[in-house]
């Protein structure tokens, strides 16, 4: 079988890739190459972000640099925002805005074509998200995922840290709030990044 022959090859590279990450003394960049060895493979074909801040989180943080990196290597992207305005989230109505903005006179994100971005209203208006109760758009728009992410502390930590998925996921936050460090055994600040392989 194909899997057999994939999962025997993958297995004899597997002490290799560990120790060159242990050997990444920078805490930050082994995490970051960690989660680059998670976007290696290239099998991801339809990938949900759910979004968080407004502002530079979403433009020069990880979500849209992160989404114009995974519709280069063709994946079809779909960012679900919140339909309502909640503390500093961007909204639905925002993000298209901002889309259409960085868009250049092609509809390219600088040189990325962008037919494969989908803006979704995920019919949340809380920082926090119960993915049972999403809007039909986004059901609809959901059934063959490959991935789903959850951004920020309310979405990826305090709702869904521990949700299990029928397709990957990949949940990443900081810590921000006293309740959550003490829930974790973290420190403010912390960076969280946890994946759930299928």
């Amino acid at each position: 079988m194909q899997q057999d022959v994939e999962n025997a090859n993958a297995i004899s590279l597997f002490e290799n890739v560990v120790r060159l990450n242990d050997a990444i003394v920078d805490e930050g960049k082994r995490l970051e190459n960690l989660v680059r060895g998670v976007f290696a493979r290239t099998y991801l074909i339809l990938v949900i972000i759910f979004v968080d801040n407004s502002g530079a989180d979403i433009i020069l943080g990880i979500i849209l640099p992160f989404a114009r990196e995974l519709l280069r290597r063709g994946s079809q992207v779909i960012l679900a925002a919140n339909y309502l305005p909640s503390l500093n989230d961007v909204t639905y109505a925002e993000l298209i805005k901002i889309i259409s903005k960085l868009k250049d006179e092609e509809g390219r994100l600088v040189g990325v074509g962008t037919s494969n971005l989908l803006i979704a209203n995920s019919g949340n208006d809380l920082p926090v998200i119960d993915l049972t109760r999403v809007s039909q758009e986004l059901g609809n728009l959901a059934n063959d995922l490959d991935l789903v992410i959850l951004e920020g502390m309310g979405r990826g930590i305090e709702t869904n840290l521990y949700a299990q998925f029928k397709c990957d996921s990949l949940k990443i936050a900081m810590v921000e709030h006293p309740e959550v460090t003490e829930f974790l055994g973290s420190r403010f600040y912390d960076c969280v990044i946890k994946y759930d392989e299928v």
